[in-house]
């Protein structure tokens, strides 16, 4: 398995999990998909729903000495830190990276009716808290081809979802 396939898996794991655990249904992770489709399919309760995961860092180095990353496939990787400077507070950053990938994902179509959008926070310096304080300045583009977007604020969804649309 590719490492963004790994990293796609495990983030649809640790999602199924949170989400079981949080609507007391059985959900898990079915298969990967082809590129023209949402990355992954989960079947909850039965019935299969595609997803489009996409990873959240703070910046490269951190990127890259938590999971190894190959920054440049499509994996829907950002970087909140990219250019900003150090002074720059945390929650900005986060808020900026929410946006930017949003917007990114926002422009994609797929194969698929109605996908789901899964956002891993890969970052040990943003924690369940802060996303929740960050959702109320982000901005979710009016037109999108998900019908419900999450994030996952660890990598192992221990602290649980944030439901971020509808």
């Amino acid at each position: 398995m590719e490492e963004k396939e790994y990293l796609e898996v495990t983030a649809a794991n640790a999602f199924c999990q949170a989400y079981s655990k949080l609507y007391r249904v059985n959900a898990a992770f079915d298969h990967i998909n082809l590129p023209r489709k949402p990355d992954v399919t989960v079947c909850i309760d039965g019935t299969p729903q595609d997803i489009e995961i996409a990873h959240l860092y703070h910046d490269q180095q951190e990127a890259m000495r938590l999971k190894n990353l190959c920054l440049q496939s499509p994996s829907g990787v950002i970087m909140a830190a990219q250019s900003h400077h150090s002074n720059v507070p945390l929650l900005t950053d986060l808020v900026q990276a929410l946006n930017e990938l949003l917007t990114k994902k926002s422009t994609k179509s797929y194969q698929s009716h109605h996908p789901w959008l899964v956002i891993r926070n890969g970052s040990p310096k943003w924690d369940k808290r802060d996303f929740e304080i960050a959702l109320r300045s982000i901005a979710v583009p009016k037109h999108h081809p998900f019908r419900e977007i999450w994030v996952v604020p660890d990598l192992t969804a221990r602290q649980g979802l944030i439901r971020v649309y509808p």
